[in-house]
């Protein structure tokens, strides 16, 4: 994967920035049809049928791909009956490290929210029939938010980071990129504090856009530090 994206870093690529796939080949092996037909039983490649039409399905023609991210782990700490610091809530899955880390749980993920996620709901239960309801903060918080009039959309600077982070701090990184990547966080910091958020007060999806903008800067500078 890291070889793909160097390729695509020094150019050239097909028309969405990939490199083709070409599958082609192993149809010439004795057991190629079998091969085909096992990866199309996944439905891993049905996209490619829409995508790019039955001959590259068929694998007669090769189709473009491109490396994706996967995500790591949340960082809410949280003991084996998923409490954590705060009295009432509950967490298990991939908003906490768990028992695999900052690693993405693949094919773990099921095993794991069927084991915590079970020791979550039933402690998150008992604590609820044992104790007065817990009173959040979160609305206090969130309310100045709605219908701030700034400069920046929160999404779009969320674009910004990400294409930041994609580029310096990806599969191909080095010191020079990763260290402009710094410089441009910071940026993105600063133009946070002039956010522009429309003044609806029902599902107001600007508002999570502001929210989770705050927390992704924060895990971009600690990603490129480490």
């Amino acid at each position: 994967v890291r070889f793909m994206a160097k390729s695509i870093g020094k150019g050239p690529t097909g028309d969405n920035g990939g490199l083709f796939l070409d599958l082609a080949p192993n149809m010439e092996l004795e057991d190629g049809p079998e091969i085909r037909q096992r990866i199309r039983a996944t439905g891993i490649t049905d996209n490619v049928l829409t995508a790019y039409g039955k001959k590259a399905y068929d694998w007669e023609e090769p189709w473009e791909v491109l490396p994706t991210a996967h995500f790591f782990m949340g960082g809410i700490q949280a003991d084996v009956n998923g409490a954590t610091q705060v009295a009432g809530l509950y967490a298990a899955g991939e908003v906490m490290g768990g028992i695999h880390g900052a690693n993405r749980l693949g094919s773990s993920a099921l095993a794991e929210i069927m084991v915590f996620g079970l020791r979550a709901g039933r402690a998150a239960a008992e604590y609820a029939k044992n104790n007065v309801p817990v009173r959040l903060t979160a609305e206090s918080k969130l309310s100045p938010l709605i219908g701030r009039v700034g400069k920046h959309r929160p999404a779009h600077l969320c674009r910004r980071l990400q294409e930041v982070m994609w580029s310096h701090a990806g599969l191909v990184r080095d010191r020079e990129g990763m260290l402009a990547a710094l410089k441009a966080v910071a940026e993105l910091k600063a133009a946070a504090e002039n956010l522009h958020i429309c003044s609806e007060q029902i599902y107001n999806t600007e508002v999570q856009d502001a929210v989770e903008l705050d927390f992704m800067l924060e895990t971009a500078r600690l990603v490129l530090v480490s």
